[in-house]
């Protein structure tokens, strides 16, 4: 973690951190007001020692990385969410190509069923509503058939989307 980016937010306008001040002064005073020679003298020294700005920094600095960490940890947690939606769009494409072959399977039944049912029909051997029936199925299963497919196409566009595509 670089100083300058923790810092920043504490500098003030001109880059640099507070810093302490030393003053010094010195006086001198001579009176003479009733024949007495009277010498004062004094020395002084000031030191001001900024800690308010001190403490403010390093309070600043703590906040800073609580929201460098808090960054950090928000990136982590999208990281693993898009994981996630990844392998859930991916799972949900297998299965929607899975009800693909299972439709076409149904389609091939339904199919074989009707064309039966059509045979034993004009045989004679079978009513006409077996063969009503037969013909519902088929179409059942054609129908099943192309949801499927919208599913799959779906799932797909989702997983093209999740993945960047």
């Amino acid at each position: 973690m670089p100083w300058r980016s923790i810092c920043a937010p504490i500098r003030p306008s001109n880059g640099r951190l507070p810093s302490p001040t030393v003053g010094v002064g010195a006086g001198y005073l001579y009176y003479n007001m009733t024949e007495k020679d009277v010498d004062d003298g004094m020395v002084f020294a000031q030191v001001s020692v900024p800690i308010s700005a001190w403490w403010g920094g390093a309070h600043a600095l703590k906040k800073a990385r609580i929201r460098e960490d808090q960054a950090e940890n928000d990136r982590l947690q999208a990281r693993e969410m898009l994981a996630v939606e990844i392998e859930k769009s991916w799972s949900d494409l297998q299965e929607a190509y899975a009800q693909i072959v299972l439709a076409r399977r149904s389609v091939d039944s339904a199919t074989e069923n009707l064309r039966e049912n059509r045979n034993f029909y004009q045989a004679g051997t079978a009513p006409l509503t077996d063969l009503l029936d037969a013909e519902t199925l088929y179409t059942q299963s054609r129908n099943n058939l192309t949801s499927a497919f919208a599913a799959y196409r779906t799932a797909m566009a989702r997983y093209m989307r999740v993945t960047g595509r």
